[in-house]
């Protein structure tokens, strides 16, 4: 019952190859990401200020916003008093520009029950808004400027209509919807800045040169099979008769070791595909890759002891 349960999981899979073809695939996962200063100073503790801004209604949605974030990423705890560090900003929002725009073409209409040649409208109601930060995130040991920057997010869009300017007005977000979507844009690019984080990344898998068992590999990976994954993969390599479908192998193995954090691991594995494949860019751009990240995963490191 066993093998038959594996060969059925077999050729499950091995029609999944056929129908999903030769295309390139990619796996995403998360890694520890640092943020974007100097990590000399661990900060286990922040205040958030709020934000000072030119429209007041809107400084506790964005304050509320960046704690959440930071205290959700789990390194850095949000407190009101004796904090190791201290964040502090202003918003500036300028006021939504509008505007209708009427434009007229030749159609036909029904009139007393003839179809006859007239003008026809269409109306086209715009909204255009734009949001800037300035922000500083300061050590207050020493009252030190650690990390700052300047951030701005802008909308555009519209809405048409073909009966009137009322309903292409009714069709358009509110003004405090828009303010609020470009303010959560905003605070998820300052918490990615002040804290380490999580951050989804995407990587090429190899299909070898059509070899099955790499193919198959791959299809064991998009089921979420990972470990068997790498099994066939070892399998494909020992068994493999180009140089293209061996190096393909090491390399995808590289990729899992890569999203489990093994990143000396990952750069060995890049480095045996490297080694019989020296011209192939992607297998240099990815043992670049896993030093970086080796480096900055020792650095998230100290923020979790």
């Amino acid at each position: 019952m066993l093998h038959f349960n594996y060969l059925k999981i077999f050729t499950i899979l091995s029609i999944s190859i056929l129908i999903n073809g030769c295309g390139a695939k990619t796996y995403s996962f998360d890694i520890d990401a640092p943020p974007k200063y100097k990590t000399d100073d661990i900060f286990k503790t922040m205040k958030v200020e709020i934000f000072k801004s030119n429209k007041p209604a809107y400084q506790n949605s964005l304050t509320t916003m960046i704690k959440t974030g930071i205290a959700k990423e789990g390194y850095i705890k949000i407190v009101n008093y004796s904090a190791d560090s201290t964040l502090k900003g202003t918003i500036d929002i300028s006021p939504i520009k509008t505007d209708m725009e009427n434009n007229s073409y030749e159609c036909k209409k029904k009139i007393n029950g003839k179809k006859v040649k007239t003008t026809c409208h269409s109306y086209t109601y715009k909204k255009q808004e734009e949001i800037s930060i300035n922000y500083s995130l300061i050590n207050n040991k020493n009252q030190s400027v650690v990390f700052g920057e300047s951030l701005t997010e802008k909308f555009d869009d519209s809405w048409d209509s073909y009966k009137s300017s009322s309903e292409a007005r009714s069709k358009a977000k509110s003004d405090s919807s828009i303010i609020n979507k470009l303010l959560k844009k905003l605070s998820k690019k300052i918490v990615k800045a002040v804290t380490p984080h999580k951050e989804t990344i995407s990587r090429e898998l190899q299909d070898g040169d059509g070899d099955d068992n790499i193919k198959l590999g791959i299809t064991y990976v998009e089921n979420g099979r990972l470990e068997q994954a790498i099994s066939i993969w070892g399998q494909a390599i020992s068994q493999a008769k180009s140089k293209q479908s061996i190096a393909s192998g090491y390399y995808n193995i590289g990729v899992i070791k890569e999203s489990q954090g093994n990143y000396q691991d990952a750069f060995d594995l890049y480095s045996k595909a490297n080694n019989i494949l020296p011209q192939e860019v992607l297998y240099i751009k990815a043992m670049t890759r896993t030093e970086k990240l080796n480096k900055q995963n020792r650095k998230v490191r100290q923020w979790k002891q």
